[in-house]
């Protein structure tokens, strides 16, 4: 679904300050792999909700990356 989401997402970091426990919003997350990467290289909570990717598809993905709580 479009560039490598990784690649765009460690630009955007480049020019933000992101800290363990802070709260992100990822609107349009598609399949939650660049919120993935948020919570795990920042340690950051991430609030993600994509319209075409269906929310238990990503849950899925989020528990096997180990970030379900």
């Amino acid at each position: 679904m479009g560039p490598n989401v990784i690649w765009l997402t460690g630009a955007l970091t480049g020019v933000m300050t992101l800290e363990p426990g802070m709260r992100v919003t990822n609107m349009g997350c598609c399949k939650a792999i660049s919120s993935i990467f948020l919570a795990k290289e920042f340690g950051v909570e991430v609030w993600a909700a994509d319209f075409w990717v269906k929310p238990t598809e990503n849950w899925e993905r989020i528990r096997e990356a180990d970030l379900d709580g």
